[in-house]
């Protein structure tokens, strides 16, 4: 087979109208339906010579029975140009073979503080446990990000063993009672490897840094990240070359712990203080996600691009905290440099997705705000190279999406109660191809 070559807009254009007026002239015309068949299948033989043919032969007999193919098309289907018939010569040469491509499923799920190994937060843990596994199951993803686990590893891979029919293997790391892993689905079809719990990444993830509180100048803070992400290092089952770095975060929540809407309305000077501090350690989580996406993408060995995904605890709409106080969304905060452009990273949505009404993960009541608040704070976002259709993994561009029929089909009475429903997050995927 010849190697994948982009076809040109012109081409792409003439095979378009060479079909539409092939199958016009096919709704009126036996014959030209006939032709077309011909044609089609002139075509073909073309392109089917043993491999051990030379280039310049295959080149040659090529163009002389793609000739014949035309005049044969020329007589019996008039209505198709000769520069639709060499178009769809083009598209031919041009367009890869997709069928050997692998699809790689990616998905992000935040399970609501996995109640299902906390019997004091459910009244039914088997149903609960069950219920995450449903979802993750319909989700049909080879690698997921899980936020808000269980406390220990063990506890995890018990969950998938026993849930999951041991077709997962986890890894990530314990934090507590809302730990952050990856569930690698057995088969998977890229190598997935998890990083050392000693590897240097994490130390400097979870760096201390010091900042300034609201309204203060000489009274600096320290503050470090409570939960390191799970990494995981993704090359091709075949390979070594040009690794991509995948990162299950859960940033710090915007939650205060006593701030009411009566509090929020008086802008008393205390609890809105408190509240302007979680946001400052969440940016503080955010800018060090964003150092350590750069300083991956610039030691390149380590890696040619990034996908991050998790609950990153914002989204796209600002709320008064940004507008009056930070002055910029949080996790715009992600995007990156001007100078750094191959570490900029994109949302996995397009922004056509990213407007629609249903592109929300979760539903709350914010003391800020009147009646109920839907966001989008669970993300999957990629660099650059994961967006190039030459890259050994490219984003499935539209394959985005939110998981809302999921997440019902496996819950009751409205998901009203935490016992009712696989949690209060809807999980997020997309799909990659995996060039073979």
């Amino acid at each position: 087979m010849l190697p994948p070559f982009t076809m040109s807009s012109w081409a792409r254009a003439a095979v378009s109208r060479c079909f539409l007026s092939t199958a016009v002239a096919a709704m009126t015309s036996s014959r030209a339906l006939m032709a077309f068949s011909r044609c089609g299948a002139a075509l073909g033989a073309a392109f089917r010579f043993p491999t051990s043919t030379s280039p310049s032969t295959y080149r040659s007999t090529v163009f002389r029975d793609t000739l014949k193919a035309r005049e044969a098309h020329r007589r019996e289907c008039p209505q198709a140009s000769t520069e639709c018939l060499m178009a769809a010569t083009l598209s031919m040469l041009s367009i890869p073979d997709w069928s050997t491509w692998l699809r790689l499923g990616v998905a992000t799920f935040q399970t609501g503080d996995w109640q299902p190994f906390r019997p004091a937060r459910t009244k039914n843990p088997q149903a609960v446990a069950e219920r995450i596994a449903g979802v993750i199951s319909d989700l049909d993803a080879h690698i997921i990000g899980i936020q808000e686990g269980p406390s220990t590893l063990e506890q995890m891979q018990y969950f998938a063993d026993t849930f999951l029919e041991g077709k997962y293997e986890a890894s990530g790391t314990e934090s507590g009672s809302q730990s952050i892993y990856a569930l690698v689905r057995k088969g998977c079809p890229v190598k997935a490897e998890p990083y050392d719990a000693n590897h240097a990444y994490f130390s400097r993830l979870t760096r201390a840094v010091e900042f300034q509180p609201w309204g203060e100048v000489n009274k600096a803070k320290k503050y470090k990240m409570a939960r390191p992400p799970a990494l995981l290092r993704l090359t091709k089952k075949n390979g070594q070359k040009d690794p991509i770095h995948l990162i299950v975060a859960h940033t710090k929540s915007q939650f205060t712990q006593g701030f009411s809407r009566k509090l929020f309305e008086a802008r008393d000077p205390t609890a809105m203080r408190e509240a302007i501090l979680s946001r400052q350690k969440l940016s503080a989580d955010i800018a060090a996600l964003r150092r350590h996406v750069t300083n991956v993408i610039l030691e390149q060995e380590n890696a040619s691009g990034v996908v991050l995904l998790g609950d990153l605890n914002d989204g796209f709409t600002k709320s008064v905290f940004e507008h009056e106080f930070l002055m910029q969304s949080l996790v715009d905060e992600l995007r990156g440099s001007f100078r750094r452009q191959r570490a900029l990273l994109d949302h996995a949505f397009t922004e056509e997705q990213l407007r629609d009404k249903n592109a929300y993960t979760v539903t709350f009541r914010s003391p800020e705000k009147k009646g109920v608040t839907k966001e989008l704070i669970d993300h999957i976002l990629v660099t650059s190279a994961l967006r190039d259709p030459k890259f050994w993994l490219t984003l499935r561009a539209g394959s985005g999406r939110v998981a809302h029929d999921i997440v019902d089909k496996h819950s009751v009475n409205n998901g009203k109660d935490a016992d009712d429903r696989p949690s209060d997050h809807a999980p997020v995927f997309a799909d990659f191809d995996v060039r073979p």
